[in-house]
């Protein structure tokens, strides 16, 4: 991965996650209640003093849930210029402890965390001998039987051809990723996806407005919706997420699996 990618993403739009901020915000919110409920399955508790290790930290919303329930928890990033500015929101927790890094070669002390947690941080190791160096690198950091929980991007056999935006991904199966897991020594506990209907729906929208432009040059509205980055169409992206929220927040349906691309693996170390 490139420092230098990351720096400029985070120079554009203030994180390196998704573009738009009402969608990140929703997204996390309900990946955050997703986590809870997956490590409160393997009665996975958290508690004072816990020390976590949370990889591509990134603006800090998985740091800020486990901080503010007393975990001791420890996350690196990448891209410096993006720890400096979430080093300065959480400059009063002094149960926390922010850093940049890379997860080939990071300093920790190995059997030291009860927990990991990673969000879309692999699929973004594009060399093959890296990604499994970077498990193992994180296999050696948990404490024999701690939990990592890992939040990926699965592609189907026929999606692996298809293009993506973002040059930096490893496209992987889900039997791939699963070979991996179990090659570096993980056995996986849990396999799941969230609730994710309205993002699917955005999802469906950008590709319909692809398919406009490939017979038409101007910007489509349903393009500007999903890129803009000034809110100039958040009314109209509010209003569309209002609509599932029944779905995604209140019923909290998870998607099916097989028609998931983001899931979740919840993986102990033995």
């Amino acid at each position: 991965m490139s420092q230098d990618y990351w720096n400029k993403r985070f120079k554009m739009y203030g994180h390196t996650n998704m573009r738009v901020p009402v969608l990140l915000a929703y997204d996390q919110y309900i990946r955050s209640k997703k986590i809870i409920g997956l490590l409160s399955r393997v009665d996975l508790k958290i508690y004072k003093n816990m020390k976590i290790l949370d990889v591509g930290c990134g603006t800090g919303y998985m740091v800020a849930m486990f901080a503010d329930l007393g975990a001791t928890i420890f996350g690196f990033d990448i891209s410096n210029d993006l720890i400096k500015t979430t080093n300065q929101r959480f400059m009063n927790y002094d149960n926390v402890k922010l850093f940049c890094g890379n997860i080939q070669n990071i300093g920790v002390q190995e059997n030291f965390f009860d927990l990991i947690t990673s969000s879309a941080v692999l699929q973004h190791i594009t060399c093959d001998k890296h990604l499994h160096q970077s498990l193992c690198n994180l296999f050696a950091l948990l404490k024999p039987n701690g939990y990592i929980l890992l939040f990926e991007t699965v592609f189907s056999e026929q999606g692996k051809n298809d293009p993506v935006s973002d040059v930096y991904i490893n496209k992987k199966t889900r039997d791939e990723w699963v070979a991996l897991f179990q090659k570096v020594g993980f056995t996986l506990i849990i396999e799941e996806s969230y609730p994710q209907a309205a993002l699917t729906f955005m999802k469906n929208l950008k590709k319909g407005s692809d398919l406009l432009k490939l017979n038409n040059t101007t910007n489509t509205l349903i393009d500007k919706v999903s890129y803009d980055t000034n809110h100039t169409y958040s009314y109209l992206i509010r209003f569309i997420l209002a609509l599932f929220i029944p779905i995604d927040l209140w019923l909290f349906i998870s998607f099916p699996l097989t028609y998931s691309q983001r899931r979740f693996f919840l993986l102990k170390k033995n």
